[in-house]
């Protein structure tokens, strides 16, 4: 059981369910509010990072634990660091066309979002989306 926006106790499942999407979707595709498809120039105090080197991946997949279990692409660490020079030779690349585009493939965005209640009323935005 929960609260709705206007206060009314909502018990039934299926409505339970599309509050939570209605405002996890809310929460996680803000896009544009009121934009035009303009180029917008963003102004940082970050350094400018350079793309990642081909010795970075191979540091990076050597450092992964190995024993854990995979996340939804299904690869273990083990495999990875088992790849050899021509997987790290793919991955750069793939990361380097990410990189220069500064894009991702959609299929990249999706997670599993488990709500976590906090303290407080039952309401919709008392809950926490958790990405696994």
């Amino acid at each position: 059981m929960l609260l709705n926006e206007k206060g009314e106790l909502v018990t039934d499942k299926k409505e339970i369910v599309e509050l939570f999407k209605k405002h996890f979707e809310t929460l996680l595709n803000r896009q544009g509010q009121g934009s035009t498809n303009k180029e917008i120039t963003y102004y940082t105090v970050e350094p400018d990072i350079g793309e990642p080197k081909q010795e970075e991946v191979a540091r990076i997949i050597e450092t992964l634990k190995n024993n854990k279990s995979p996340s939804e692409n299904k690869i273990p660490a083990e495999l990875l660091k088992k790849g050899g020079k021509d997987l790290i030779n793919t991955l750069h690349g793939i990361i380097s066309k990410i990189w220069k585009r500064e894009t991702m493939s959609e299929e990249w965005n999706t997670a599993i979002i488990c709500p976590i209640f906090k303290k407080g009323p039952m309401l919709v935005s008392n809950y926490r989306g958790i990405s696994l």
